[in-house]
């Protein structure tokens, strides 16, 4: 008999991270956003814990690193692509619009989307 190993894929593309096992067919697609995924890493399957043992262990992180994990990301579209909103802005944005201005409220700005947070 086999022994069942659990591989690991991410989808760069949306950061998902889909699991399957080695026993069953898989197709490397992303299901969200039809990209190819990534295969991470493999781990031996355990039927007992099933997958969730798997999902909260440190399985997820074997192949990041500490600093990938620490990048400011935007809530709304996920993008990493955000600056600080500088210190000289709030003071500016609050001097001509007072307290309505988003500047003075907010931390980080997206590049992308324009979303403040």
């Amino acid at each position: 008999m086999k022994k069942v190993k659990i591989l690991c894929y991410e989808c760069k593309k949306c950061n998902k991270l889909v699991y399957f096992r080695s026993n069953e067919e898989y197709t490397t697609q992303c299901k969200t956003c039809k990209s190819e995924m990534q295969f991470i890493c493999e781990n031996k399957y355990n039927p007992k814990n099933g997958l969730s043992a798997i999902k909260n262990s440190n399985f997820n992180n074997s192949s990041k690193s500490k600093n990938e994990n620490n990048i400011p990301r935007c809530p709304t579209c996920n993008s990493s692509d955000v600056e600080k909103i500088s210190t000289t802005k709030k003071i500016l944005g609050g001097a001509i619009f007072g307290l309505f201005s988003s500047d003075v409220r907010n931390t980080m700005h997206c590049k992308n989307c324009g979303y403040k947070w």
